[in-house]
């Protein structure tokens, strides 16, 4: 069975400065519970921004069963 949320490879760099994410890998089951914590600055905020498709990685694939219904439900385009 595919993971309820899937992170593969990210990597998300701002305006030339250095990566706030390079090569994350996050997968979470279904049914799992966990927590995504971390220093300010280490890049938690944006790998569920571009899970959710808000933002777009400059490398890797982000994926969610949910955030992809939810999307197809309201009619919203997924980047």
């Amino acid at each position: 069975m595919e993971p309820a949320v899937h992170l593969c490879s990210l990597s998300k760099r701002f305006r030339g400065g250095p990566p706030v994410l390079d090569g994350f890998d996050l997968k979470v089951g279904h049914g799992e519970v966990f927590g995504l914590i971390g220093r300010n600055g280490s890049g938690k905020t944006t790998a569920l921004r571009i899970l959710m498709g808000l933002l777009r990685a400059d490398h890797g694939v982000g994926k969610s069963q949910v955030v992809r219904a939810l999307a197809e439900g309201l009619g919203l385009p997924l980047i």
